[in-house]
């Protein structure tokens, strides 16, 4: 019973907190559309891995977003309910994955406040219905858990050929932290490459409070990152990313290298990705995963992706993973 109102509590908070920013959202201004997609999957997992084989609604996204004003100022709010499906009571809950406004500087410079991803490399921004891997890499899992933070960033995107996009902002620290308190700078530089194609650098810097025993602590929380992404004319992509830090004090490091084709009218993409992550915890295996798949765009609403992992984890463990997953996007202009 308690377990069953706390839920009902959440999703009472979650509507109203969203019919908020909506209605402010609608009586600001009606150049706003509505979009989303849905990824259903399914997981056949090895027997010797203790996780389910069965379907899952992995992401549901519900996103609002447009101009405000005639000055161009931009917001969006999205939130996802793929956790609703979920067995156990206690994880069914809408997520709210983006809620920010970004005002234009100039022609340049713009300025972003609230809840979003965070600026660092590629993988962190790219959106997972463009990604063809199901998931992110281990490194960039496990550096930014959630993906998200709150924040306030300078962005800038120059006209001029060779001049680099710049990201630098300060922020509360990635929301799945899950400390007493947390601060972080971050800072990107990247060039456009032709074909819309993109390499840059990225660093972080933060601090993590968390309670050990009846004391706070203070922990180290930093990222140097470095990201490739090399678009062919034939088709072809190349995608890299380098990160080397400190998660919780401890030193990790992790890379992962991604190639992809799409041929022909209806976009048959084969795609191959090798990621590696070292936790630096002495008692830790190297991380390694092979991930082989192909996705097929039937139409620009729909994708059907193949895909099979073999990867090691941490703790030295040898497992495959054949999943299946329909994508489908709906709204929008």
């Amino acid at each position: 019973m308690t377990s069953m109102r706390t839920v009902q509590h959440a999703w009472r908070i979650a509507l109203l907190v969203v019919g908020m920013l909506v209605s402010v959202i609608v009586g600001a201004h009606a150049d706003m559309t509505w979009s989303g997609y849905t990824q259903a999957r399914y997981n056949f997992w090895d027997r010797d891995l203790d996780k389910p084989r069965d379907f899952d609604l992995r992401r549901v996204r519900l996103k609002y977003a447009g101009t405000l004003n005639d000055r161009g100022t931009e917001a969006a709010v999205q939130v996802c309910l793929g956790n609703l499906d979920d067995r156990d009571e206690d994880d069914r809950r809408v997520v709210l994955k983006d809620a920010f406004v970004r005002h234009p500087l100039s022609g340049e410079w713009s300025a972003r406040m609230g809840f979003t991803t965070i600026p660092f490399g590629f993988e962190e921004e790219y959106s997972s219905s463009k990604r063809l891997p199901f998931e992110r890499s281990k490194a960039a899992r496990s550096f930014f858990p959630g993906e998200r933070e709150t924040g306030f960033y300078l962005l800038s995107k120059p006209a001029k050929r060779g001049t680099p996009q710049l990201a630098l902002g300060y922020s509360n620290g990635m929301r799945d932290w899950n400390d007493e308190e947390s601060h972080a700078w971050t800072a990107r530089a990247q060039w456009p490459l032709p074909n819309h194609g993109v390499a840059g650098v990225s660093y972080t810097d933060a601090r993590r409070s968390r309670l050990d025993g009846e004391a706070q602590r203070d922990y180290d929380q930093n990222c140097l990152g470095a990201h490739l992404r090399w678009n062919f004319p034939s088709g072809l992509a190349l995608q890299s990313e380098y990160f080397d830090g400190e998660i919780l004090d401890v030193e990790a490091k992790g890379w992962y290298g991604q190639v992809e084709y799409a041929a022909g009218e209806k976009k048959a993409m084969p795609f191959y990705r090798y990621d590696v992550f070292d936790d630096g915890k002495p008692t830790s295996y190297t991380y390694k995963r092979h991930t082989v798949g192909a996705a097929w765009d039937f139409d620009k609403n729909q994708r059907v992706t193949v895909q099979v992992e073999r990867y090691r984890d941490l703790k030295g463990g040898s497992y495959t993973d054949w999943g299946l997953q329909w994508q489908f996007k709906y709204g929008g202009k």
